[in-house]
């Protein structure tokens, strides 16, 4: 835990980045019935990581094939536990496992924060599909140099640079549309843009910006 607490705030920072995790006690009732390990140990781990853009947390332990009635809990929603400081209402967590019952994961990230997590057997068949949008953390800077650069090389200098990173998509229809946060440094832009689909646009004393349909 001290390691990691560490590790997240020199690595990541505030930078807004996805970061995944990967362990072995998973969030699933074998795990979490079966006490391998506490609520008060998964509590002191969920406030370490809440300040985080944690995408996903994927475990093993459990074992699951690849049919649906071996997969029910495969994909877990790790709900805020209480007395939790902060973070999300839930975090996607996935059973990884297993290679010995011919099943494993194919999960795609992209620049949307979008994450697809497939489940396939040994001849690459698709079993299952669950798709998750989170938010994504676009950075603005009026001027050179740039600050901080963020999740795939944000900031940009317009709101069409930031529009067009934000929109990327998954090509699967199960997947939504994402919702864009742009937040704005402090200084002057010169030009406009013209919004090709109508969007809305909010700003708040911290300086954020809201964009989404």
């Amino acid at each position: 835990m001290s390691f990691l607490s560490v590790d997240l705030a020199l690595r990541v920072g505030n930078s807004g980045r996805p970061v995944i995790l990967i362990h072995h006690y998973g969030f699933e009732s074998f795990s979490v019935d079966g006490q391998w390990w506490t609520a008060a140990q998964r509590l002191a781990y969920w406030n370490v990581i809440a300040p985080y853009n944690i995408t996903a947390i994927f475990t093993g332990h459990l074992h699951p094939g690849p049919n649906v009635t071996d997969s029910l809990e495969r994909f877990v929603s790790w709900n805020r536990p209480s007395g939790a400081t902060g973070g999300p209402a839930s975090i996607p967590t996935f059973v990884a496992g297993a290679a010995r019952s011919s099943a494993y994961l194919d999960v795609q990230l992209n620049n949307a924060n979008q994450l697809r997590v497939q489940v396939r057997d040994q001849q690459g068949n698709i079993t299952g599909t669950r798709c998750y949008v989170r938010p994504t953390p676009i950075w603005m800077a009026p001027t050179a140099p740039l600050y901080g650069r963020g999740w795939k090389d944000d900031p940009y200098d317009s709101f069409a640079a930031a529009m067009n990173a934000a929109g990327s998509r998954i090509n699967d229809a199960t997947c939504n549309s994402p919702v864009a946060d742009i937040r704005v440094k402090p200084g002057h832009y010169a030009g406009a843009v013209r919004l090709a689909t109508p969007s809305r646009l909010t700003l708040d004393g911290t300086g954020a910006a809201r964009v989404g349909p």
